[in-house]
């Protein structure tokens, strides 16, 4: 009887080993997070305030308002495709800067990271209100806010995975939901006041507000592990491994056509419809971060149940859909506001869904220096994308074509993801 419980036992204990190998965590992890509590819910707090008040702005999120802005005074007479350029370059540079900040993270711990990008962030708003000339802005709201970010969101993007395990992909979607919430209050409220007070006022005031804000955060966030002893820099187990470039094809591919919608809806409102009003074209872009920010939550969440690959895989599929066959047919504002409330809850999700899968394939260490490699290849979408959408429709002066390729690739960027999720897990009704 005590063979029978013993063998019994080491069954158990067999059992337990594989269920650790398959989800990638090392013995002990599971018992070693707190998976809530108010401690942890403070980090995740500052962490979504952070985003808040940075990414939020930095990524395409609200550049549409900003674009009109600029194509209307301070710029005019620049062509569509250098102010689509200006916009995607923060996020481009963010995303490139990534790896190095997450490994530097890794290597001496997050906290300090997020402390450099803050400082940062605060010089780069102030820099933004004594632009007057083009390449102050690409400095500045270029180059300068890139940098800020690029210390920012790994750092961010990671911090959650050390106080989650079952509840990883959720607390990682509230977090970067603060960018999509950051954006929809800034988007809304921000051309309103570039209206009344300029630029300079606009955003000496939000320099402020940023200050106060992001020293409050950076109070609430609290490290939990323990720093590394080394930097490795080349990730020879990544790069040699074909699911871990099916999973940056499908996020490099993603990049190439999320950013459409967020950069032209108001453009596409205002022209189906001249006698839109500015705050009407506007609102377009505040649902669809209003939008965004629930999704990332919604999708957080079910992707703890069915697993982060099989939300990947559906919100970027479904993302490509929502331009291809809805977008491309709407004319009249209630359309246009359906698409915003639709692409909107699944179109930025692939962004918090990035390291829940490099945990799920490869555990929790060094999980910052992994969410920037895979933050990379989202650099030449982030670059290229938008600029490459402009010179389409400056070339076509269709609006067809535009939503033709941002579509086609986001449905390509799905497919691509299919060998990562069958390699891990060949049932298709299993979570992976």
């Amino acid at each position: 009887m005590f063979a029978a419980g013993e063998e019994s036992s080491q069954k158990g204990r067999s059992t337990e080993v594989v269920v650790r190998a398959i989800t990638a965590l090392t013995p002990g992890d599971e018992e070693d997070f707190p998976d809530g509590g108010l401690r942890a819910w403070l980090v995740v707090i500052g962490c979504f305030v952070v985003n808040a008040v940075t990414v939020g702005f930095c990524f395409v999120s609200i550049w549409g308002v900003f674009h009109a802005y600029y194509a209307e005074g301070i710029l005019a007479g620049t062509s569509p495709s250098t102010l689509s350029l200006l916009g995607s370059i923060p996020g481009g540079l963010m995303t490139i800067l990534s790896v190095v900040t997450g490994k530097l993270a890794d290597r001496y711990q997050y906290k300090p990271m997020i402390g450099i990008g803050c400082i940062l962030w605060v010089s780069t708003m102030l820099g933004i209100a004594f632009s007057t000339k083009l390449w102050h802005f690409m400095l500045t709201q270029g180059v300068m806010q890139g940098m800020a970010g690029g210390f920012i969101f790994p750092i961010c993007s990671a911090f959650p995975s050390q106080w989650f395990h079952q509840k990883r992909a959720f607390s990682t979607g509230v977090v970067l939901s603060g960018s999509s919430f950051g954006a929809a209050v800034t988007s809304a409220i921000i051309r309103v006041m570039l209206s009344y007070f300029g630029l300079r006022k606009t955003m000496l005031i939000k320099t402020g507000i940023d200050a106060i804000a992001l020293g409050a955060a950076y109070l609430l966030i609290k490290e939990r592990r323990k720093p590394s002893t080394t930097i490795t820099w080349y990730d020879k187990k990544y790069l040699a491994d074909p699911t871990f470039w099916s999973i940056t094809l499908c996020m490099c591919l993603s990049n190439f056509g999320f950013p459409a919608p967020f950069f032209y809806l108001p453009t596409f409102a205002k022209q189906k419809i001249p006698n839109l009003t500015e705050l009407l074209s506007i609102l377009s872009v505040t649902i669809l971060n209003v939008s965004s920010g629930i999704g990332r939550c919604c999708i957080g969440f079910l992707a703890d149940r069915i697993g982060p690959t099989n939300s990947m895989f559906s919100v970027v599929l479904i993302s490509g859909l929502a331009q291809l066959l809805i977008w491309n047919f709407v004319s009249d504002y209630p359309g246009i506001m359906a698409m915003s409330v639709l692409y909107g809850f699944f179109g930025v999700c692939f962004w918090s869904l990035a390291t829940p899968i490099g945990a799920w394939f490869y555990g929790t260490e060094n999980l910052a220096g992994l969410s920037g490699l895979l933050f990379l290849f989202t650099a030449p979408g982030e670059l290229l994308g938008p600029p490459i959408t402009g010179a389409i429709y400056n070339v076509t002066n269709s609006w067809h074509r535009v939503i033709a390729f941002s579509g086609t690739v986001q449905v390509a960027a799905a497919i691509t993801l299919l060998y990562a999720r069958f390699k891990r897990e060949s049932s298709v009704f299993k979570v992976c």
